[in-house]
Order: structure tokens, then sequence, then C-alpha cells
């Protein structure tokens, strides 16, 4: 699981969480982390705690 938090003025605020994490980046004020739900079969890119499917695949057997 992976917490992605801020630290502003001595206040953490969460941003976001994620389970499988593969990538985190910024395009410019926005945020962005590339998660891998192998149990689900999705893709998911989540954007500031929206959560945006990407490519939806069949899981493994």
């Amino acid at each position: 699981m992976l917490l992605l938090a801020t630290l502003l003025r001595g206040e953490v605020s969460e941003l976001f969480q994620g389970s499988n994490v593969q990538s985190v980046w910024n395009e410019g004020d926005d945020l962005y982390a590339i998660e891998d739900r192998h149990a689900r079969g999705t893709y998911v890119l989540a954007e500031g705690g929206r959560d945006r499917v990407l490519e939806v695949t069949a899981p493994a057997e």
C-alpha cells in the first residue's frame, strides 16, 4: 500500500492511497499515479483520489 501525502505549513494532507503503484509523476499542478490491479484485471490511473480505467484486460488464468 502506498500513501501519498504532502506537508505544507506543518500540516500533512493525504493526496491518495494506492496498491501496486508502478509510477508517480506530476504535470504542472497535477499529480498522477499508475496503479496495476492484477486481481481486478484493470490498469488504472489515479488522479488526485479519482480512479480512471485506462485499459481493461482479462485477468491471467
